[in-house]
């Protein structure tokens, strides 16, 4: 599973969520991140558009983009938050 996955990650390279960056077109990606407490940005040019992911709230889902220009913009600034 993914959780296990990230929790691995997390584990091995001793990072706090704050380290981390998980970037994702797939809901079920989100949920499973959700679980492992890691900062998701979701992507709309995949499996599932904007909508899709608004459809409820996930406390780690910190951005919704839609282009690879915005996603670019978002983990720069994101980077440069520390």
């Amino acid at each position: 599973s993914k959780v296990e996955k990230f929790n691995s990650i997390k584990e091995r390279y001793k990072l706090n969520k704050e380290d981390v960056l998980f970037v994702t077109d797939a809901l079920g990606d989100v949920k499973e991140a959700e679980i492992a407490d890691i900062p998701t940005v979701a992507v709309t040019w995949g499996v599932h558009d904007r909508a899709y992911f608004e459809r409820e709230k996930y406390k780690n889902l910190i951005k919704i983009v839609n282009s690879v220009d915005e996603l670019r913009t978002f983990v720069n600034a994101h980077r440069g938050a520390d």
